[in-house]
């Protein structure tokens, strides 16, 4: 899987108590230690979705992700000596998106999320059937082929028999 970076320019930052540092640019990769660094990071990620809208399970992953967003920051603080945060213009859309996971699970463990999981069941029982078909119809194909291949009649047969 190729996985792309994160780039946050050379600015000034401002960082959560107001202060104004100069930082250098600093290229991330589209996850650290579990936490996404992109909204393409999150939607590659997208097999937790049925799970943090499920009203106290979304809790119990929002505590998960809050684990990863909180080692992703000390790592990215011992790197570059600084911390995306929302109070930075620059930085304001990769704190958003790692942010996100959380506040998605917190709002589905809560029971807030709950019709978007109701839509959301039939979709994915759709799709499964539909990869299923899809599944079956390609071992199918592969027997046909199989089975095609051994009853071809033979050159001496054809030969032999005039057929």
């Amino acid at each position: 899987m190729i996985m792309s970076t994160v780039e946050i320019p050379r600015h000034t930052h401002v960082n959560y108590n107001g202060s104004i540092c100069e930082v250098p640019t600093a290229i991330f990769p589209e996850v650290i230690h579990g936490c996404p660094m992109a909204l393409h990071g999150v939607l590659r990620r997208l097999q937790h979705l049925p799970m943090i809208l499920i009203p106290v399970i979304g809790l119990i992953y929002a505590g998960i992700f809050c684990y990863r967003y909180t080692k992703a920051q000390a790592d990215i603080n011992k790197i570059y000596n600084f911390t995306p945060n929302g109070r930075c213009p620059e930085c304001r859309n990769t704190f958003y998106t790692m942010w996100s996971p959380i506040i998605f699970s917190i709002l589905g463990g809560l029971g807030l999320m709950t019709p978007l999981l109701i839509l959301l069941i039939p979709i994915l029982l759709i799709v499964g059937l539909a990869k299923a078909f899809i599944g079956l119809g390609t071992y199918i194909v592969g027997i046909t082929k199989c089975c095609l291949k051994k009853n071809k009649p033979s050159l001496k047969f054809i030969l032999h028999t005039g057929f």
